[in-house]
């Protein structure tokens, strides 16, 4: 059962990322099975965009908020931890699309046209790697003063969206889909939202006051898509207050969805299994739906029945791989750059490089 779920992980979060990587994936199925499902008319599909996509930074936000001060050794294997989380899976699914796909003649070509347009290649690993980066650094200052540790953060991040927009106005960025730019511009400030809130946000006293807040947030969020209807735009210049706006108000929408999660706690751990393998599902889903990117525009009925199966596919194909990595050393940290297994000795290769960094951390705590 550890495999699946750990007592160290909160549940609650791990079920809405289940919920959201479930929207994503659908959302990505509906972009390939459904005629004009970028248009004005499919305002119903901005809705699932808004409830999949700001909720997974506000939850990053929120997990984030736990991390304590880092010291220099330790901010040094936290950057190091992070290039092998996100970049190592990042160029082997380049790699597995040149290959199979020749979606790009080479490597040279596929990281051009992913620092021109991000989106058609896994645009999260850049966000997160720049937003960790940045908060890091914000975490390593507040060292000196612990106390302040939410008030350095916050300014480490502002100072990293400021640099961003120095560049973009210098054209040193040259195009709003440089590196990602619009992503930053309209999503990282959910991830500030959820450091600053933490897990505080999900636990309002009165349960009814967070269902009338998600019924009256999913209301606004309904009218205002119906009313604009202009699918949710990812260009800074477009409408940012409309997308700042449609994005808190999706967030509102989840308070009412975890306490459902409380009530129905079974379901809730069926959810959390799902949600802490989401990264996997990410991966998985792309690969999946890249090899199906020929099936567009069916008929009603037969689009229903594609819907369901490719989501049965993603979502099963993933768990499948999750359990047989489990069995075979090293092989899910080359697939996802993320480390679980059955074997202790396989442990504690992954934990002595972190026991040795925090070892000095300690010994140099202790010395001074």
């Amino acid at each position: 059962m550890e495999l699946l779920l750990s007592s160290r992980r909160n549940l609650t979060l791990d079920a809405l990322k289940a919920l959201a990587i479930f929207l994503v994936v659908l959302t990505h199925i509906f972009q390939r099975t459904i005629p004009n499902y970028g248009s004005t008319d499919c305002w119903w599909a901005q809705i699932i965009y808004l409830l999949c996509v700001p909720i997974f930074f506000f939850l990053s936000g929120i997990s984030y908020s736990k991390k304590k001060e880092l010291s220099p050794l330790a901010f040094i294997y936290d950057i190091l931890k992070r290039g092998f989380l996100y970049f190592w899976p990042f160029l082997f699914f380049i790699l597995l699309r040149i290959g199979i796909y020749n979606q790009w003649n080479n490597v040279s070509d596929a990281f051009d046209e992913l620092m021109k347009y991000p989106v058609s290649g896994l645009w999260v690993c850049w966000i997160l790697v720049f937003i960790t980066i940045v908060l890091d650094i914000g975490l390593l200052i507040s060292k000196l003063y612990p106390k302040l540790k939410k008030l350095f953060v916050s300014i480490m991040f502002i100072i990293g969206i400021v640099i961003l927009l120095i560049l973009r106005d210098k054209n040193i960025i040259d195009n709003d889909s440089f590196i990602g730019y619009n992503y930053f511009i309209i999503y990282t400030p959910l991830f500030l939202v959820g450091y600053l809130l933490g897990d505080n946000y999900f636990k309002i006293k009165k349960p009814i006051i967070s269902i009338i807040i998600s019924i009256i947030s999913l209301t606004g969020l309904i009218v205002l898509c119906y009313y604009k209807r202009k699918f949710m735009s990812v260009h800074f210049y477009d409408d940012v207050w409309y997308n700042y706006l449609a994005c808190l108000l999706s967030l509102g929408v989840y308070l009412g969805i975890v306490e459902i999660f409380k009530k129905l706690q079974k379901t809730q751990k069926i959810f959390a299994i799902c949600g802490k393998y989401t990264l996997e599902i990410y991966f998985i889903h792309l690969i999946i739906l890249k090899a199906f990117s020929e099936l567009f525009y069916f008929s009603t009925s037969v689009t229903i029945l594609v819907i369901i199966g490719l989501l049965l596919l993603c979502f099963v194909s993933t768990g499948i791989i999750i359990l047989l990595t489990y069995y075979v050393p090293f092989l899910h940290f080359i697939l996802f750059g993320k480390h679980f297994s059955r074997y202790d000795w396989e442990d504690k290769i992954w934990d002595a490089p972190k026991e040795l960094v925090y070892d000095l951390v300690d010994e140099k705590t202790k010395q001074s």
